[in-house]
């Protein structure tokens, strides 16, 4: 399973990235609005205990549930419920928890894999599950990289970035439809450089499905750029992308498809 390395690999930077903060940094802003380098710690080490089913801790009593809804309430309370904590107590989460979700992993069959499984989108196979989950933890890892002041390459992790830039690409199709609402017959070109990136791919609306496949011919737009920034942008994290090596986009039907295509919400 080619998730579980990368989840490996996005776990391992993640650690070592906020292994070496300084106290100050901690507290630094990142692209996430409301939250800080600390904040989203305390998010990757809440969702992963959770789904271990970890003891919890509860928001405090000032926690303003009514101010979310959904999924951001879940996340929101989950970070609330950890600002009381140490640095040191965050960062442990952290590790053992994904500690814990590798060694299942990596013990689980291939029929494991192919069991349903619970994620922000639904029942669906462990493997899939575990690409959304590595998603968020990749990107997240980019976000505090990015407040941090940090570079933002795809060469620093190229199994997660291969891996979560992969998965966006293959999303194409659907964002076109589901999220652009692009008509039959728009065709945008992607042109993508980088671990995954697609070059000189097409995405074709047709019969209301959006399909990916390499395929000449005239068309309505067109996205060149890195892999990393594309997976940015469609994350809804623009500034991000142009740290990334930047996105060209060209023609109406290109620019509705990247300012709708959002992976996470």
């Amino acid at each position: 399973m080619q998730v579980l390395p990368a989840l490996e690999e996005a776990w391992g930077a993640v650690i070592a990235t906020l292994e070496g903060l300084a106290p100050d940094d901690w507290d630094r802003p990142t692209p996430c609005p409301l939250w800080s380098v600390r904040d989203i710690a305390a998010h990757l080490g809440h969702v992963e205990g959770t789904a271990l089913g970890f003891p919890q801790p509860e928001p405090p009593a000032d926690f303003d549930a009514a101010a979310f809804d959904g999924l951001d309430l879940a996340t929101n309370s989950g970070v609330a419920a950890r600002r009381a904590w140490s640095t040191g107590e965050v960062l442990d989460e952290i590790r053992r928890s994904s500690a814990a979700t590798l060694e299942r992993l990596w013990n689980t069959g291939d029929e494991g894999w192919r069991e349903p499984h619970p994620s922000p989108v639904g029942m669906v196979p462990l493997a899939q599950a575990m690409e959304v989950r590595l998603a968020d933890v990749y990107v997240h890892l980019l976000d505090i990289r990015h407040g941090l002041g940090r570079p933002l390459s795809a060469a620093d992790e190229p199994i997660a970035s291969a891996a979560t830039v992969g998965r966006a690409v293959r999303l194409t199709g659907w964002a076109a439809v589901k999220r652009a609402e692009l008509p039959d017959g728009a065709r945008i070109r992607l042109s993508l450089t980088g671990p995954a990136g697609r070059d000189e791919a097409t995405v074709a609306v047709s019969g209301g499905r959006g399909l990916l496949a390499a395929e000449d011919g005239e068309t309505t737009g067109r996205i060149e750029g890195t892999g990393l920034a594309y997976l940015l942008a469609a994350g809804g994290r623009r500034a991000m992308a142009e740290a990334a090596g930047g996105l060209t986009v060209t023609g109406d039907s290109a620019r509705r498809l990247i300012e709708t295509f959002r992976l996470f919400g």
